[in-house]
């Protein structure tokens, strides 16, 4: 990670240098962004043709508990606030699908066309958490070519895509976990080039 830090230092202080040489245009001033846009994009590729096997298999799927958050949200739009049992995420996720799907938000359930927006977001959710996944693995000075299997490895878990199907909280909570190492990871690259900076040479 140090010296990943140390390269991404050197960039900075001469930015019209890389490992490759001088730039001559201002497209190639980040060189090494290729791999990792042509590795998002294979990840994203596999993902998604993974996660259309279950949207033609599968109908969203609705558990014992998904009742509950639809009808904290549906109690909210009523001015009724209790001392819920589910955290307010996921009920708040679900009325901005209903939002966006141009559904009333209703008691014990949500419109079909909510019911199949919101598992069509957790899909993009889940293919985004495999990107974070690379990054994530990137930061840890991990191989290009291992994050990629990494993220790959992430993207056709099939217990992942059953859980985007179903219309719960567990997706959602994730999608935030795997965000919240990405930033944590990124927060320390900086600050070992803000102590790299500071260090006597």
């Amino acid at each position: 990670m140090k010296t990943q830090v140390r390269a991404q230092l050197q960039i900075r202080d001469n930015p019209l240098k890389s490992a490759h040489g001088p730039a001559d245009t201002p497209t190639q001033i980040r060189p090494d962004w290729y791999p990792d846009i042509w590795h998002v994009g294979i990840i994203l590729a596999c993902g998604a043709a993974f996660r259309f096997i279950y949207q033609m298999a599968y109908k969203p799927f609705w558990s014992g508990d998904s009742v509950n958050y639809s009808d904290v949200f549906y109690l909210w739009t009523h001015h009724i606030f209790v001392d819920a049992e589910r955290t307010p995420g996921y009920p708040l996720f679900l009325g901005l699908v209903q939002w966006l799907a141009d559904n009333a938000p209703m008691a014990r359930g949500m419109g079909v066309r909510s019911q199949y927006l919101a598992v069509h977001l957790q899909c993009l959710l889940g293919l985004l958490a495999a990107v974070f996944i690379y990054f994530s693995l990137r930061a840890l000075s991990v191989r290009p070519k291992l994050a990629l299997a990494g993220g790959i490895g992430f993207a056709l878990i099939g217990a992942v895509c059953f859980f985007e199907m179903l219309i719960l909280s567990e997706l959602l909570s994730l999608f935030s976990l795997i965000l919240g190492i990405l930033f944590f990871l990124r927060c320390m690259q900086e600050v070992m080039v803000l102590a790299l900076r500071l260090s006597p040479c």
